[in-house]
């Protein structure tokens, strides 16, 4: 995680938030791409902190899921 930011609970993953830097590392994208999907409403959820912008990890790994495409002929 690029902060050392857990909502509670220390290293319980379901409650890691990050910012856009550390979401970006994590997706292999610029954190710009996160600003621009966020402009275009696509991209994971994220939480406004104040005028921050934080992504919880597991929101960001739902996210990836639902958008894992795969190959036809292949179980889920």
């Amino acid at each position: 995680m690029h902060e050392d930011a857990p909502l509670r609970d220390g290293d319980n993953a379901m409650n890691e938030i990050d910012d856009e830097a550390g979401t970006g590392a994590y997706l292999g994208k610029d954190p710009k791409w996160l600003r621009q999907q966020r402009w275009l409403d696509g991209g994971p959820p994220f939480v406004k902190v104040g005028r921050a912008v934080r992504y919880r990890r597991v929101d960001v790994d739902r996210w990836l899921e639902a958008n894992t495409v795969r190959p036809s002929g292949t179980a889920a």
